[in-house]
Protein backbone atom coordinates (compact mmCIF):
# COMPACT_ATOMS: atom_id res chain seq x y z
CA UNK A 1 0.00 0.00 0.00
CA UNK A 2 1.36 3.40 -1.08
CA UNK A 3 -0.39 5.04 1.79
CA UNK A 4 1.87 2.36 4.14
CA UNK A 5 5.30 3.59 3.07
CA UNK A 6 5.61 6.64 4.54
CA UNK A 7 4.31 5.17 8.04
CA UNK A 8 7.22 2.15 7.80
CA UNK A 9 9.67 5.30 6.40
CA UNK A 10 8.51 6.90 9.99
CA UNK A 11 8.97 3.80 11.74
CA UNK A 12 12.18 3.19 10.23
CA UNK A 13 13.49 7.09 10.58
CA UNK A 14 12.89 6.17 14.40
CA UNK A 15 14.39 3.07 14.73
CA UNK A 16 17.73 4.13 12.93
CA UNK A 17 17.76 7.41 15.44
CA UNK A 18 17.47 5.07 18.38
CA UNK A 19 20.86 3.19 17.17
CA UNK A 20 19.55 0.42 15.45
CA UNK A 21 22.39 -0.95 12.95
CA UNK A 22 20.52 -3.43 11.34
CA UNK A 23 19.23 -1.26 8.77
CA UNK A 24 21.02 -0.28 5.34
CA UNK A 25 18.75 0.87 3.01
CA UNK A 26 15.11 1.32 2.33
CA UNK A 27 13.00 0.99 -1.03
CA UNK A 28 10.21 3.38 -1.41
CA UNK A 29 8.03 3.73 -4.69
CA UNK A 30 7.94 7.26 -5.48
CA UNK A 31 6.58 9.45 -8.30
CA UNK A 32 5.35 12.86 -8.64
CA UNK A 33 1.54 12.13 -7.84
CA UNK A 34 0.55 9.56 -5.47
CA UNK A 35 -1.63 6.24 -6.16
CA UNK A 36 -1.36 4.31 -9.62
CA UNK A 37 -3.74 4.55 -12.77
CA UNK A 38 -4.45 2.09 -15.22
CA UNK A 39 -2.67 3.00 -18.59
CA UNK A 40 -6.29 2.55 -20.07
CA UNK A 41 -7.51 5.36 -18.23
CA UNK A 42 -9.82 7.68 -20.48
CA UNK A 43 -7.64 10.52 -19.45
CA UNK A 44 -4.10 10.04 -17.61
CA UNK A 45 -2.83 12.06 -14.82
CA UNK A 46 0.61 13.40 -15.84
CA UNK A 47 2.98 12.19 -12.95
CA UNK A 48 0.99 9.37 -11.75
CA UNK A 49 2.03 5.83 -11.53
CA UNK A 50 0.48 3.84 -14.35
CA UNK A 51 2.17 0.33 -12.47
CA UNK A 52 2.41 0.05 -9.31
CA UNK A 53 0.95 2.59 -6.07
CA UNK A 54 3.74 5.39 -5.95
CA UNK A 55 4.05 8.06 -2.91
CA UNK A 56 3.90 11.28 -3.82
CA UNK A 57 6.73 13.56 -4.13
CA UNK A 58 5.60 15.58 -0.47
CA UNK A 59 5.54 12.80 1.39
CA UNK A 60 8.87 11.25 -0.53
CA UNK A 61 10.59 14.62 0.55
CA UNK A 62 9.24 14.19 4.08
CA UNK A 63 10.35 10.94 4.35
CA UNK A 64 13.84 11.20 3.37
CA UNK A 65 14.49 14.23 5.44
CA UNK A 66 13.05 11.78 8.60
CA UNK A 67 15.28 9.51 7.20
CA UNK A 68 18.47 11.88 7.24
CA UNK A 69 17.33 13.45 10.29
CA UNK A 70 17.43 9.70 11.71
CA UNK A 71 20.77 9.08 10.73
CA UNK A 72 21.81 11.50 12.08
CA UNK A 73 20.64 11.25 15.64
CA UNK A 74 21.86 7.60 15.28
CA UNK A 75 25.29 8.40 14.95
CA UNK A 76 25.41 10.95 17.96
CA UNK A 77 24.17 8.26 19.93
Amino acid sequence: SHERQAEVVAELAERIGAGEEGISGVMVESFLEPGAQSVDAAELVYGKSVTDACIGWDTTEEGVRALAAGVRAGRRG
